[in-house]
């Protein structure tokens, strides 16, 4: 007997201790949840790459030497992040006013919306219009009342246990005002784009440094900055151990990393782990004047 449904098969493949974490893409710079982290996985491969990381930092003798290995490990590192830690999802906001109540009223609202828009007969339209318009006004009311009672408990609140917050969020009304894009120049004109309202402020305020445009005051400087040559001064000495572990134990595990996605919490694991290895690297930067790209 023939059928006109075909048949589906399915395939499974299960992959076991896979521990590369499937990435949401995001905005944000913080790339690794490290408060959920494998962290036991994350020392073991840390320690693996210690002894190769320590010889190529000590190897390197000039600034582009120093910045091959550094751009390596970060690239490790940002490896081991994704292997050891799941993605970093920021939490969705929420408002402190918001009630099932509301949420119920909401729903009704947008469904009547959507029944009058269906519905055929004038008469019952015109009906429901009217229930509409009051259900929306007491939606609308419930909403305002809600808000109005949750500012005035945050206000009590507030008063009570520190007067400085209400300052915050007042101050926070004024400074969320976005920024003028547009700049009358000296010459009358005036910029059309963001873009070129950042290249006018930055010639405006670091112009470029030109001998040909110099008074003879400038060009008096120059000459006598070029007779001094470079200064005698005794070089920094290195940074100690105590010195990085200070700074490395003062460090804010709340802020947020920079676009590598390492943050504090992952340079204290690191630097438990692997003890010299920023005191070294850091000394290495400080001989050889270089600050790396990464």
């Amino acid at each position: 007997m023939q059928s006109d449904h075909n048949l589906i098969l399915f395939d499974l493949r299960i992959q076991r201790n896979n521990r590369n974490l499937k990435r949401m893409a995001s905005d944000f710079t913080r790339k690794f949840a490290t408060q959920v982290g494998n962290w036991n996985w994350f020392q073991l491969i840390v320690k693996k790459c210690s002894q190769q990381w320590r010889d190529w930092v000590n190897s390197a003798m000039t600034k582009e030497k120093l910045d091959k290995p550094i751009t390596e490990i970060w690239s490790k590192l940002g490896e081991i992040g994704k292997e050891c830690f799941p993605p970093f999802l920021p939490k969705t906001k929420y408002a402190l006013w918001w009630s099932p109540k509301l949420n119920t009223l909401r729903k009704q609202v947008n469904a009547l919306k959507q029944s009058i828009k269906r519905c055929k007969n004038h008469d019952l339209k015109e009906i429901s219009k009217i229930c509409f318009k009051a259900l929306q006004n007491l939606y609308k009311s419930e909403l305002f009342k809600a808000k109005q009672d949750s500012w005035k408990k945050f206000c009590a609140e507030s008063i009570n246990i520190s007067p400085w917050k209400m300052y915050k969020v007042f101050k926070a009304g004024f400074t969320r005002q976005p920024l003028p894009s547009l700049l009358t120049l000296q010459d009358g004109s005036t910029t059309t784009t963001e873009k070129e309202t950042a290249n006018a402020l930055l010639h405006k305020f670091f112009p470029n440094d030109s001998t040909a445009q110099d008074s003879g005051k400038q060009r008096n400087i120059r000459a006598q900055t070029a007779e001094l040559g470079p200064p005698d001064t005794q070089l920094d000495p290195n940074f100690t151990e105590h010195e990085v572990d200070e700074v490395i134990r003062n460090l804010d595990d709340s802020k947020c990393s920079g676009p590598d996605g390492i943050d504090g919490i992952i340079v204290k694991r690191l630097h438990k782990c692997f003890p010299k290895f920023w005191t070294s690297l850091l000394n290495k930067c400080l001989v050889l004047g270089s600050f790396p790209k990464e």
